[in-house]
């Protein structure tokens, strides 16, 4: 009975999302940058991780799958993206037992300085500004049963540009359940479920007549600009992973997922994965908005330019160490994302398990 109780919430879950994406949402949300996706491993299959995911990276795709890591892990993970803008990923997982497995994570986007532009002057003001994003989390994953785990992940997000900041409260929600056959995996998860944000800062402040008309009255009176509050970008993920192929050495994983954010059209991510001895790694991956496959139609949200990117390819690799006679093992992984008109992304993670 529990478990179909939670079978009808995240069913209902997955209704909300989809019917939430009816609407015309698209530049509405903010703190955009969590929309990029965290660890090379996943970008490599484009992001279709969310049932497969088990390690520390599931704080981002699917906090469930902290409770399916054996091992504790520390990741650092980076992405190139586009101009001179890096994303960086840190996480940390704690398998703690029967009590379940505890994560730690940080995100931090950065971009290079740039000068201050107004409407009396439109070529730059000789003064510079920078702008940053920032997320810090915490999340707690358990496994109810040998098959089904839950988790949730908590986050304070905060997002700054020149001396204007805006902050907010998230969470992150998912489930997995594993099956007996190949391996098979469902996964589902909603991320960035949370409060809206709004600018506030020195910009704000102006000196304003009130009332032109009159001659008496002060001409400079201290007043706030007021700035829309704006929601946070939520996703809804749901998939599935299973072993096409498994001879012990040789092991072809293959992972289909759906995701349908708020304020975009909703895409379905493949990805394929070949290891080898458990040590090498050749991973591949494409990404399609369902508009382009016929599949999903909603005027509201299409883009204006007929040629806009609708699907894109993703490659990469990686290699995982172990230390002889030793817990401990070192993970490298690398990821290609070709984004078209943006050019490409290169993604690098490094993770230690001990």
């Amino acid at each position: 009975m529990k478990k179909l109780a939670m079978f009808i919430c995240l069913l209902g879950m997955f209704g909300y999302s989809t019917g939430y994406a009816q609407f015309d949402n698209v530049g509405t949300s903010a703190a955009n940058f969590l929309k990029i996706g965290v660890g090379s491993r996943a970008e490599a299959m484009a992001g279709a991780y969310v049932a497969q995911v088990a390690d520390v990276t599931a704080l981002h795709w699917n906090p469930a799958g902290l409770a399916r890591m054996q091992n504790s892990e520390v990741a650092i993970a980076r992405t190139d993206w586009v101009l001179d803008i890096n994303h960086v990923f840190v996480g940390a997982g704690l398998p703690m037992g029967d009590a379940g497995t505890l994560g730690v994570s940080v995100y931090s986007l950065t971009m290079g300085q740039m000068e201050m532009t107004t409407a009396q002057q439109p070529d730059g003001t000789g003064v510079m500004f920078g702008a940053s994003n920032f997320a810090i989390g915490l999340a707690y994953a358990r496994a109810l049963t040998d098959r089904f785990s839950v988790g949730v992940h908590a986050k304070y997000i905060r997002e700054t540009i020149s001396s204007a900041s805006a902050s907010a409260f998230a969470l992150d929600i998912g489930s997995q359940y594993r099956t007996n056959f190949r391996g098979l995996t469902i996964g589902m998860a909603i991320s960035n479920f949370g409060t809206n944000m709004t600018l506030s800062g020195r910009e704000q402040l102006v000196r304003v007549d009130i009332d032109p008309t009159l001659g008496a009255n002060p001409d400079a009176t201290p007043a706030r600009l007021e700035t829309e509050a704006w929601p946070l970008p939520l996703v809804f993920r749901i998939g599935v992973s299973m072993d096409v192929f498994n001879s012990g050495d040789n092991k072809i994983t293959a992972n289909i997922d759906y995701t349908d954010p708020r304020d975009v059209n909703p895409w379905t991510s493949f990805g394929v994965e070949y290891s080898l001895k458990n040590m090498i790694y050749l991973r591949g991956g494409w990404r399609s908005l369902l508009t382009a496959m016929g599949i999903f139609t909603n005027e509201l949200l299409e883009a204006e330019e007929p040629n806009a990117e609708q699907s894109f390819f993703t490659f990469g690799g990686g290699l995982y160490l172990k230390y002889p006679g030793k817990d401990y093992s070192l993970r490298i992984d690398y990821a290609y994302t070709d984004l078209g008109r943006l050019t490409q992304a290169h993604r690098f993670t490094l993770s230690f398990e001990f």
